[in-house]
């Protein structure tokens, strides 16, 4: 959600350095030390070369060509990255990246609940998810891409047995399977491409829609679901029409960009209309975290938005 660009990251040198040293300072470098293992569940992917302090602001900004592997520390925990990727990379050096989003998910879960990642790639919000969920909830974490499915095997994991369910499955309008269109950099991979990056490859995937899977479980309720498909939004609610248009519908954070919509002959206002439509209320999330209410025509750069209906005031309480 929100993804940074690696031209970006390519401009980020005075950024990188400032970071390096704020972290050395602070004595928390070693938390930023990638633990780099050979991993055979992994196809033998390589590993990448263990970095040493001063190179790892040289390899921030001219990253890896190949997909490779580290061990990183996020929200307490372990959690397997690719270096080679923005958001691994930004993970993996303790770099801010999507802090305002990761807190407000963060909050919205209680012990108990059932959680929905919907587009987990490697599974930084089901990590952070399952920190939540006590004994008695349970997570499924849905991601297609077959590469970035088993990394998120190895950092979607609970003592829980049971606790979470992760689905090598898309989720859209309709079941079967479908053309799934894998970016070099995973973060833009979706059922269609968006062209913002080079196609790394072309596979088939099997996809169902989220009133299909809900009636097939017989999950009762899902109260939070984290949406990032990459232009595919108005198909994953289209096809959950059942679930969200119920009062108890889900609290969900979605990812709304213009910039992917377009490439489906779509918009921003669409997604937005549709979530009005279903009788959800929609706010944009800024930068700080703040909210700020968000109907189809909202003309704000945000992408990432929070819509619910009022059973979760409790939980969200916008400014």
């Amino acid at each position: 959600m929100g993804q940074l660009t690696q031209a970006a990251y390519r401009m980020a040198t005075p950024l990188a350095v400032m970071m390096h040293r704020l972290l050395q300072r602070a004595g928390q470098l070693d938390h930023a030390r990638a633990l780099v293992r050979r991993d055979a569940e992994l196809d033998a992917m390589p590993t990448a070369d263990p970095w040493n302090w001063r190179s790892k602001v040289a390899k921030l900004i001219d990253p890896p060509r190949t997909h490779s592997i580290a061990e990183a520390r996020f929200a307490g925990r372990s959690v397997w990255v690719d270096p080679s990727e923005v958001v691994g990379r930004a993970v993996l050096y303790g770099l801010p990246f999507e802090a305002a989003e990761l807190r407000l998910f963060d909050s919205l879960i209680r012990p108990g609940d059932i959680v929905f990642d919907v587009g987990a790639n490697f599974g930084l919000y089901s990590a952070l998810a399952l920190r939540r969920l006590g004994d008695g909830g349970k997570l499924f974490a849905f991601e297609p891409n077959p590469r970035m499915h088993r990394l998120l095997e190895r950092n979607a994991t609970s003592r829980v047995t049971g606790q979470v369910e992760r689905l090598e499955l898309g989720l859209s309008n309709q079941e079967g399977e479908a053309q799934f269109v894998v970016a070099e950099d995973s973060a833009y991979s979706s059922l269609a491409d968006t062209g913002r990056l080079g196609v790394s490859e072309t596979i088939r995937v099997s996809i169902t829609t989220l009133d299909a899977f809900v009636r097939a479980r017989a999950i009762p309720r899902v109260n939070v679901m984290k949406i990032d498909v990459e232009g595919f939004e108005y198909e994953v609610l289209s096809g959950g029409r059942q679930l969200l248009e119920r009062d108890d519908a889900p609290v969900l954070m979605i990812e709304i960009a213009d910039v992917n919509l377009a490439q489906r002959g779509r918009s921003r206002a669409d997604v937005l209309g549709l979530l009005g439509s279903l009788g959800f209320e929609v706010h944009a999330i800024r930068v700080d975290g703040a909210l700020t209410a968000a109907r189809p025509d909202y003309a704000g750069a945000e992408v990432d938005f929070l819509a619910f209906k009022n059973w979760a005031t409790d939980r969200v309480k916008p400014s």
